[in-house]
């Protein structure tokens, strides 16, 4: 999707943000806690500075706190575009959620996605995407000592993993059981206009 969250997300995001990582499990993973699994939630917040518009093809140039610029293009998620002002700054939050754990035995692998935009209320520029996805696939093979695990998903997939040491209670994982991951990926992008000069702050002129 070539819209702002998109660009934001990708490239520039790298070394243009700061990320906070939330130790042990976040307040909406639903792991069991009688299951072997583990969550976790990184948050990033990336700001830039609109130093350049261009109307017609919806572009914006973005100079970021390393000084670095950057042209993205605008989709139309983002709403009131025309209100967006040079000097105006650009906030977008980044939150992203992983969750790992062990139905049991039995199950069918499977691959479920699914994607929510809202765009801000009201006239302020702005809007909000939440992508959420969840595989599921059987384990095959496992070595224990190497905390090596092999995975078949759907369609036949065949991936090996290596368990994290946060996995908890490795060891009761078996063969045959059914291991979901969901992931959630939540993007909020706030647009502020630029602080006007106030009648006070400009220079008297003499008459």
């Amino acid at each position: 999707m070539a819209c702002l969250a998109t660009a934001l997300a990708g490239s520039l995001l790298a070394g243009c943000s700061s990320k906070k990582k939330t130790e042990g499990i976040s307040q909406a993973a639903t792991v069991p806690v009688d299951k072997p699994g583990f969550a976790e939630q990184i948050d990033s917040v990336l700001t830039a500075r609109v130093q350049a518009i261009s109307r017609k093809n919806r572009i914006l140039t973005l100079k970021f706190p390393d000084d670095k610029v950057a042209k993205v293009k605008v989709g139309p998620e983002v709403k009131n575009f025309a209100e967006i002002g040079v000097g105006d700054t650009i906030k977008a939050e980044f939150r992203d959620e992983v969750e790992i754990f062990v139905v049991g035995p039995g199950g069918k692998p499977a691959w479920n996605e699914v994607e929510e935009i809202k765009p801000t209320k009201g006239a302020k520029p702005g809007t909000a995407i939440i992508r959420a996805y969840e595989y599921s696939a059987t384990v095959t093979d496992i070595d224990y000592g190497a905390r090596k695990v092999t995975l078949k998903g759907p369609g036949g997939k065949v991936i090996k993993l290596t368990g994290k040491p946060e996995i908890r209670r490795f060891n009761e994982i078996k063969v045959g059981d059914l291991v979901v991951a969901r992931l959630i990926e939540a993007i909020d992008i706030d647009i502020t206009p630029a602080e006007k000069p106030s009648s006070a702050s400009r220079p008297y002129r003499r008459r």
